[in-house]
């Protein structure tokens, strides 16, 4: 998820693919950790439309995550 997030920054980004993307990290914080967990919660809210702000706070957050969880395989 945030080699896939990192990709989109440096690049062009197609908002298809940005939505796709976006329901599948969802879904994975969700999974992870619930649907009422303060970073699922600021994913959703923060994270809405295939602009760099919401890339780059899409990567904070799954940055956060993976330093919570220490599993940094699970994320690649």
């Amino acid at each position: 998820m945030i080699e896939a997030c990192t990709h989109a920054l440096n690049s062009d980004f197609d908002p298809s693919l940005f939505r796709r993307w976006r329901l599948q990290a969802f879904y994975c914080l969700t999974a992870l950790l619930g649907a009422n967990h303060y970073y699922t919660k600021n994913f959703e809210t923060f994270v809405r439309q295939s602009r760099r702000i919401d890339l780059l706070a899409a990567y904070g957050i799954l940055s956060a995550v993976q330093q919570q969880l220490g599993d940094k395989q699970a994320w690649r």
